[in-house]
């Protein structure tokens, strides 16, 4: 987004616009990965809570990222990986319920859609909560997250190929899992499901 016509205001109300649903979705698979990792559920708060702690972030930052980020989406998604890691970090125990299921809506008055990973997800969620958190949360962001590979290269520093070779380590894993969990039965419905992005 070019910023050289614009003022602040005008740049951060359209960047609110441009990622505002995306990042919300997007932290909802966070909260998911790191503060309630006993169940699941639909922790629209929690999630729209980290998503204006982003947004709040980027007007902070407002400068450095109109002149100096290409892709202001990526140090969106960036950024709120590093708060929702340090908010788990101070927690003193994992969560174990949502604080509450009130609608949420934007500023401009629309509903923010909320994101429910589906039935196969909550199915399957007992063997991924047992995989470790780098694994869990790789396969989320690949599978439900819809995440390309170059938007996962960015977002962890490192290689496609990186990428792509830390996929295989970890559905290797997760196969491994399912199948000791007697749930064979969701490896090619899976897979099925969420194919790769290789965009």
């Amino acid at each position: 987004m070019s910023g050289e016509c614009t003022t602040d205001a005008q740049w951060f109300d359209q960047l609110w616009k441009d990622h505002n649903q995306s990042l919300y979705r997007y932290c909802l698979h966070l909260v998911h990965i790191y503060l309630y990792r006993g169940r699941t559920g639909s922790f629209r708060s929690e999630a729209a809570d980290l998503a204006q702690l982003t947004f709040a972030s980027a007007w902070e930052k407002r400068e450095s990222i109109r002149c100096e980020e290409k892709d202001p989406g990526n140090w969106l998604r960036n950024t709120a990986r590093n708060h929702v890691r340090n908010l788990s970090r101070r927690s003193s125990h994992t969560k174990e319920s949502p604080s509450d299921n009130n609608e949420l809506v934007n500023l401009d008055g629309t509903t923010l859609e909320d994101t429910s990973p589906g039935p196969e997800y909550s199915e399957i969620w007992p063997v991924l909560r047992e995989l470790s958190i780098p694994d869990r949360e790789l396969l989320i962001l690949t599978y439900w997250a819809d995440l390309s590979i170059g938007q996962l290269a960015q977002l962890y520093g490192i290689s496609d190929a990186a990428v792509r070779a830390r996929q295989t380590r970890a559905r290797s894993r997760f196969r491994d899992a399912l199948e000791a969990s007697g749930m064979t039965h969701l490896i090619p419905s899976t897979a099925a499901t969420h194919g790769d992005n290789n965009e």
